[in-house]
């Protein structure tokens, strides 16, 4: 499975716009699985960190998920 496949699937309970938004912005960051990513304008992605509680430690930060 692809990268840009496995984002899909994890943003899927988010809607398709969740990804578009974040290819757009570059300052958008989305969770896949137990990590959190940086989108860039040009659609490539940049691994932040690996946590335990990405939900709930994105929430704190304001990211978008």
């Amino acid at each position: 499975m692809t990268e840009v496949k496995r984002i899909q699937k994890a943003l899927s309970r988010e809607g398709r716009t969740a990804y578009n938004r974040a290819k757009e912005n570059s300052s958008a960051f989305i969770a896949v699985g137990n990590s959190i990513y940086r989108m860039s304008a040009d659609g490539t992605k940049e691994k932040i960190s690996d946590i335990s509680s990405t939900r709930v430690k994105a929430k704190c930060k304001n990211f978008s998920i």
